[in-house]
């Protein structure tokens, strides 16, 4: 009866546990999940509103800073869809409406608007992502964290380009 008693109460402990290591898996999960989808959609917005600035800003330097904009971006996104795929993440194909609606509005802009419209849009998203990026260094799950430790530098760097660009008033 004793002996009884014991394997049910290590049973139930056990099970506790179980479900704690369980949940923690799945909250470290969640944070990368959201993580990865929120930088993927970032990365494709960047990569739309620089193509589109590439072939229709008016200032030189921001084409050839959209230029690579783009290939940084392209870059970046091809190894969160990686990392995504290994934990079976499915990520975002196209940017959210919302964002959709804002390279909408911004495709309409024409030369010194479009310009200060472009660089506007582009610093929201990078300022958030440095943020993202600084969390996820935090994280558990060491490549995800490694990713985010790596890349940081140039999701800074980016932003600093971007908010070096005066807007023309």
């Amino acid at each position: 009866m004793k002996t009884h008693f014991f394997k049910l109460v290590f049973i139930l402990l056990l099970s506790s546990g179980f479900i704690a290591i369980s949940q923690k898996k799945s909250m470290t999960h969640d944070a990368t999940t959201e993580f990865l989808t929120k930088i993927a959609d970032s990365r494709l917005m960047a990569i739309k509103a620089g193509n589109t600035a590439a072939n229709k800003a008016a200032s030189p330097a921001i084409r050839e800073y959209a230029v690579q904009l783009v290939k940084d971006q392209t870059t970046l996104l091809d190894e969160i869809k990686i990392l995504a795929a290994k934990r079976n993440i499915i990520l975002p194909a196209t940017v959210t409406p919302q964002k959709e609606k804002g390279r909408e509005n911004l495709s309409k802009k024409q030369g010194k608007d479009f310009d200060d419209a472009f660089i506007k849009t582009i610093a929201i998203d990078q300022r958030t992502d440095v943020r993202l990026f600084k969390n996820a260094i935090e994280f558990k799950d060491r490549e995800v964290s490694d990713f985010a430790r790596k890349y940081l530098p140039l999701v800074q760097a980016h932003l600093a380009k971007t908010t070096s660009f005066k807007p023309k008033r």
